[in-house]
């Protein structure tokens, strides 16, 4: 799970470093402290940055580290700044790396990137039809490239229940990416993952399950006191909601002051 302080150290890093990277070596730390970062922190800071490594990326001529600032870019763009144009502009850029380095990790990448992008503009069949693509083509991996799998995962799951509703098999694969992403520093995909399960629960009448799962959540695990604040505004919203369906919201001495 995130580790609070590093999340912030990292951030700090981020901001001291910005105008200091010079070489690939440096860059390539410089961009997992973007990943850590970007992976639960959606803002116009970060968009900044990243555009800044763009360009330090383009100047040392390093095509995978350079696409691993647009994948981040992209998802910036894509769930905070919602521009369609700039997002399009990225998934060309991305599309163009592959020509060159053929890397399956990479291809998938673009096929989620791609189906996410079908999906802002409503085309839910296209979306449909990468986000299968991407999948079939990153299971291989999933021991290799664990949090591009479960990415892929977790969206080819949600896009495939909501059209055909089967609750099982939905159910089935979002406890594998709980399983992941308890031990991943990616908070967001945890909280997503875990309001999404309740979900599940909740239609499938498993009301045992619903009261376990918020009870690993707030009793045993205590996650809000491991996650930064805009998660645990989100996951507590997504529990009151559906506690308007039989869901409790946590007890009032587990609720984070």
């Amino acid at each position: 799970m995130l580790d609070i302080e590093e999340f912030h150290k990292a951030k700090k890093r981020l901001l001291k470093y910005k105008n200091k990277i010079s070489t690939v070596a440096k860059l390539q730390k410089y961009v997992s402290d973007l990943e850590l970062v970007c992976a639960n922190e959606k803002s116009s800071e970060l968009c900044f940055l990243l555009q800044r490594m763009t360009k330090t990326a383009e100047h040392l001529n390093n095509n995978n580290l350079l696409f691993r600032i647009y994948w981040q870019n992209y998802l910036q763009t894509y769930y905070y700044v919602q521009k369609s144009t700039q997002t399009e502009k990225l998934l060309k850029k991305m599309r163009n790396i592959i020509q060159k380095n053929n890397k399956i990790e990479q291809t998938s990448i673009v096929f989620l990137a791609e189906s996410l992008f079908h999906q802002l503009k409503g085309n839910v069949i296209k979306a449909e039809q990468k986000i299968s693509s991407a999948m079939e083509l990153i299971s291989p991996l999933k021991d290799k490239s664990p949090d591009t799998y479960y990415q892929i995962l977790y969206t080819h799951t949600l896009f495939i229940w909501m059209r055909n509703h089967e609750w099982t098999e939905a159910t089935k694969k979002m406890k594998n990416c709980l399983t992941y992403y308890c031990k991943s520093y990616n908070s967001f995909g945890l909280v997503k993952t875990i309001a999404l399960l309740l979900r599940f629960y909740i239609f499938l009448g498993q009301d045992d399950n619903v009261e376990e799962l918020l009870r690993w959540t707030f009793v045993k695990e205590r996650i809000q006191e491991r996650i930064i604040d805009s998660h645990y505004i989100w996951l507590y919203s997504s529990v009151g909601t559906m506690s308007t369906k039989h869901v409790p919201k946590p007890p009032n001495h587990l609720q984070r002051v």
